[in-house]
């Protein structure tokens, strides 16, 4: 994995009296928040004395076209943003908080990318072509600043508590806290790469190592680069360079779940809103329960016609199938489907990271 971040310089973290006490992380831009600092031992995180922090935005964030984002919008009503008739940003209503927070300069408010190894420049060549330079963002690959792990499956919740970290236990996907561990930060999100279960961590490599070593020691089993491909293609999680790339787009990789239909314009809107409208999906990705190990690359037939190809493939073991993962034609594609690889046969089955159509809440929101 490679880690981008996008730095934005006029706005930053903050905590009082002085900011060379900040000793934790941190992660609420509604106000003062509380948080507490931790520390690893080998019985986990322990807590410290109590911080109290705040981090806002220090100048006027402007949302006039182009684009309008109106998911940011609604997002930063929640927040307590009060707008401009002309879609100015004015207030969070702590001005004088995060103003403190820029003139103690604890960190820069930051937005972190995990992407692949294998487009990570291509997307840095990306944002740099269409970041305004009056925006003053940057980008910087961080990825040898950084360490990530994934805990994942049925004893994900306890590990987390044995961790001392049961506040992120039952939260919503997406929900992450800021912590320390010796100093140094360590960001805890619920989801993992491959599923909305689990939990991720963002991490320093000085404490890598000693956070690594704890979580095995309360009973998470460690696991390698070849178990992670096959659980990868099991989940359907599809792979830059395989599944996302020029020949497919997001509505045919079966990331609906990932776009939005009311946040304004952006790069590929037009066309993905064209796809939904008039329902001109012609492909969708499935999984595929294989008798033996398929060329990566080569035509899934029916009958012996094209319908597709398979794009990745991982072995099976203790009677296990083979499994691998495909595009197939629209009509054709359905459980249970029987299909050819060559000579080698296999059935389409659902795969949880897919879907093929939008979720009931976006068709409600777009109504």
């Amino acid at each position: 994995m490679q880690l981008l971040s996008l730095q934005f310089a006029a706005a930053g973290y903050g905590c009082g009296p002085k900011s060379s006490k900040l000793k934790g992380y941190f992660k609420d831009v509604s106000g003062m928040v509380q948080r507490n600092h931790f520390r690893v031992t080998k019985h986990g995180f322990v807590k410290k004395p109590r911080l109290w922090v705040s981090a806002a935005s220090a100048s006027s964030l402007d949302l006039v076209p182009p684009p309008i984002d109106n998911d940011l919008q609604v997002i930063m009503k929640d927040m307590g943003a009060q707008f401009s008739s002309g879609g100015i940003v004015e207030t969070f209503g702590n001005d004088e908080a995060s103003l403190k927070a820029v003139e103690d300069s604890v960190a820069k408010n930051a937005i972190t990318l995990l992407v692949s190894p294998t487009t990570h420049e291509s997307i840095v060549t990306m944002l740099n072509k269409y970041i305004f330079f009056a925006d003053k963002v940057e980008v910087h690959d961080i990825t040898s600043k950084t360490c990530f792990f994934s805990i994942m499956g049925p004893g994900s919740d306890q590990v987390m508590k044995l961790l001392n970290l049961e506040e992120v236990v039952g939260k919503p996907y997406g929900t992450h806290l800021h912590y320390a561990v010796e100093g140094n930060p360590v960001t805890v999100g619920v989801g993992s790469v491959l599923s909305e279960t689990g939990f991720s961590l963002l991490l320093s490599p000085t404490i890598a190592g000693l956070i690594w070593k704890s979580i095995i020691e309360f009973g998470a089993i460690p696991m390698g680069a070849c178990a992670w491909e096959r659980l990868r293609v099991l989940q359907g999680r599809p792979a830059a360079g395989k599944e996302l790339t020029n020949e497919f787009n997001v509505l045919e990789a079966g990331l609906w779940k990932t776009i939005s239909l009311t946040k304004g314009c952006y790069i590929g809107q037009e066309t993905i809103a064209k796809l939904i409208t008039y329902d001109g999906v012609k492909q969708h990705l499935w999984g595929i329960q294989l008798d033996s190990p398929a060329p990566v690359g080569s035509n899934i037939t029916v009958n012996g016609t094209k319908v597709g190809k398979i794009t990745s493939c991982a072995p099976g073991s203790n009677g296990i199938k083979h499994a691998g993962l495909g595009y197939v034609k629209r009509q054709v594609g359905f459980p249970g489907k029987e299909i050819k690889i060559g000579d080698i046969k296999g059935v389409l089955v659902d795969v949880p990271f897919v879907s093929h159509s939008l979720p009931v809440t976006m068709q409600m929101a777009g109504k």
